[in-house]
């Protein structure tokens, strides 16, 4: 059945920056983004309910279900949405819409179990384990696996490893026995790579060679990723092909990190991580130890950077020199630590056609007037 998925207004300011360019459905966890697991639970295509200057790139569409685009789908939370009736809407025990069937709907139900959902920007690599073994399932019934893999490469936990036919891998360890291991068609392992699984390697990316992935990381569509990482998910079209550590964080598309880009993800007292939120204006607690940065799209960093525990970037970032920059960085900022200056929009726009440029593709007219009206309410009212 078609859908739509819908954004709760105050969330979606709470999700900033990943939610500036995109509906909150179009979000990563796990393999997929929100809007597939939905469309492959459903069997249906999903429409989006969101700031109405998306609605060019992401459609909405009049349904008769509706669903809270937040939400990770699972047995549970589907049956209980599918059996609504006309008229009925399913909330949350803290009075949160998770779902309504029609164009109103004024008989509530509560929903009942474990409603999982998230809620900041920690959620994304939260829950990416959880999500990688729930995606990993429908792949296996879905996808054809490759009949023959490299002699070279090392597997263990093979029962919990699926390489799609069209992959490329080359002398890798890969060892599912912590949890599994996805490696798309088109995906290249290059030699060297040591996998630790969960782990998603989506179509067209690429691990460098000599790369360290110690579990529960999603690397996106296009992207290629180096060095040593610890659940983390990159969105897609991102990069980071060089040494360096990165842990506990999440990053955007078109994003870039150079050589020797360096994450912290704990604290030397190893206290609670604070995160700056963009709808609040503030840092708030995110009951995390660990928790590394928050890289919106666009951004890049330049070699050697260092980027400090619970860092958010904007969008369109530009980080240069040594030291540690403050961990919030707004958007289309440029320059070192110790001096950022704001972009010309020019300037600004060319940068963003060349990284599309950089991965074979074009910034589209609908993608630039999107950019256009981000990029005036990023200057006029902050709310990026």
């Amino acid at each position: 059945m078609d859908f739509t998925l819908f954004d709760e207004s105050d969330l979606r300011k709470h999700l900033m920056p990943f939610t500036a360019l995109r509906p909150i459905g179009h979000i990563r966890v796990g393999v997929f983004c929100l809007y597939e697991k939905w469309e492959m639970h459903l069997q249906g295509k999903a429409s989006f309910r969101s700031a109405d200057y998306l609605q060019t790139l992401f459609p909405f569409r009049e349904n008769e279900w509706n669903i809270n685009a937040a939400l990770l789908p699972d047995e549970n939370i589907v049956q209980q949405i599918v059996a609504l009736t006309t008229g009925e809407k399913l909330m949350s025990t803290d009075g949160t819409l998770l779902a309504y069937r029609g164009s109103s709907a004024n008989k509530e139900r509560i929903a009942t179990g474990v409603v999982r959902k998230i809620h900041r920007l920690w959620d994304i690599f939260s829950f990416n384990g959880a999500e990688i073994k729930n995606d990993f399932e429908w792949i296996c019934k879905t996808r054809r696996r490759a009949l023959q893999i490299d002699s070279a490469t090392v597997l263990y936990g093979k029962e919990n490893i699926f390489i799609e036919e069209g992959a490329s891998i080359k002398a890798a360890v890969i060892n599912a026995e912590t949890g599994p291991v996805f490696i798309a068609k088109g995906a290249e392992v290059q030699e060297g790579t040591l996998i630790r699984g969960g782990f998603a390697l989506c179509e067209g990316a690429v691990t460098a060679m000599g790369s360290k992935f110690r579990g529960d990381c999603t690397i996106g569509p296009y992207s290629k990723v180096g060095g040593e990482v610890n659940n983390t998910v990159f969105f897609g079209y991102s990069n980071k092909g060089h040494d360096g550590y990165i842990g506990n964080s999440v990053v955007g598309e078109w994003c870039n990190l150079a050589a020797a880009t360096n994450v912290s993800n704990m604290k030397n007292n190893h206290s609670e991580v604070r995160v700056y939120n963009m709808a609040y204006g503030t840092f708030e607690k995110t009951g995390k130890v660990f928790c590394g940065v928050f890289i919106g799209d666009y951004s890049r960093c330049g070699i050697g950077t260092t980027l400090n525990t619970g860092s958010v970037l904007g969008i369109g970032v530009n980080l240069f020199d040594t030291g540690f920059p403050e961990k919030f960085v707004p958007s289309y900022s440029w320059g070192t630590p110790q001096e950022l200056n704001s972009f010309r929009k020019a300037e600004w726009f060319q940068m963003a056609e060349q990284t599309k440029k950089l991965k074979q593709q074009t910034l589209s007219a609908e993608e630039r007037a999107m950019l256009e009206i981000v990029w005036e309410q990023n200057n006029l009212y902050n709310i990026n």
